[in-house]
């Protein structure tokens, strides 16, 4: 069952350990294979895979998830994040442009895009 998949996976993220970390990252890998994940279920997951120094699996199921829910600010916020974490500014660029296109208004999107757009010394990579 997904919802105590999701249950059983947060109470070892709460652990705070590398152990706990693993546990977590393996029943939510799960609830993707049951394939009834949701936008917080790959936030969560990133997540995950951040506090497990995965970082590319991070940003490839943070792409993953914009795929098919392009409409939550907060995964083009991970994503350029995770993008920037591995150096890939203009990656990081590309994604918050399309952000900023979708949530105009958005203060955090427009302050991560004027960081990675310096890190680009004014241009994509």
């Amino acid at each position: 069952d997904p919802a105590v998949l999701r249950a059983l996976a947060r109470a070892d993220f709460d652990k705070n350990t590398p152990a706990g970390n693993l546990k977590a990252l393996e029943y939510m890998k799960r609830v993707l294979r049951i394939g009834s994940a949701n936008v917080d279920d790959y936030l969560f997951l990133s997540n995950l895979y951040v506090r497990t120094k995965q970082d590319r699996e991070a940003v490839a199921i943070l792409e993953k998830a914009r795929t098919t829910n392009p409409y939550f600010r907060e995964l083009y916020e991970s994503l350029a994040t995770e993008y920037m974490e591995l150096g890939q500014y203009g990656d990081a660029l590309a994604v918050l442009r399309q952000g900023t296109a979708l949530f105009p208004d958005d203060f955090r999107l427009r302050a991560l895009e004027k960081k990675a757009s310096s890190a680009t010394l004014g241009g994509p990579e």
